[in-house]
């Protein structure tokens, strides 16, 4: 596996380029945001169960504002929610904002019905969901949020 998830090991096999690939994704989603007003740079990378790839990546790169894995619990809507968070805190104060999810991260949403009954919450693709639900905001000005949406692959060319 190589989004190091076994306990017995302290790095699998291919973890470190997985998160050199992400280093990188992250860094071209920084400039897409950059180069917006009120930009968003979503950076999806490999992680299904658990989010040690985004986590390291993330404190690899200095752009991250916010990490999502599948280990911990967020809202998306209401008051506390990820949604108004990056409105209120990110996006009118500094104009962007770069976000790292984790493929399984939908398993860490509480408020939000993202799958049906007796559905595999970890095969829900929790950026186009963000994307969605980001596209619907209404901003001081008359500009948009605009969405740049980088995804990790480490297939050969």
């Amino acid at each position: 596996t190589i989004d190091n998830d076994i306990k017995i090991i302290d790095y699998s096999f291919g973890f470190n380029s997985a998160v050199q690939a992400a280093v990188k994704a992250i860094d071209s989603g920084n400039v897409e945001a950059n180069c917006a007003d009120y930009g968003i740079g979503l950076v999806k990378v490999m992680g299904r169960d658990v989010g040690h790839i985004a986590a390291h990546a993330s404190l690899a790169s200095r752009d991250v504002s916010i990490c999502l894995v599948p280990e911990f619990s967020f809202d998306i809507n209401g008051e506390k929610g990820l949604i108004r968070y990056v409105f209120d805190e990110l996006l009118k104060k500094k104009h962007h904002c770069v976000i790292v999810v984790a493929e399984g991260a939908a398993l860490g949403v509480k408020d939000e019905k993202l799958v049906n009954e007796g559905e595999d919450p970890r095969k829900v693709d929790i950026g186009l969901f963000l994307t969605v639900s980001y596209t619907h905001l209404t901003l001081p000005t008359k500009a948009q949020v605009q969405i740049s949406v980088v995804a990790v692959s480490l297939k050969k060319k």
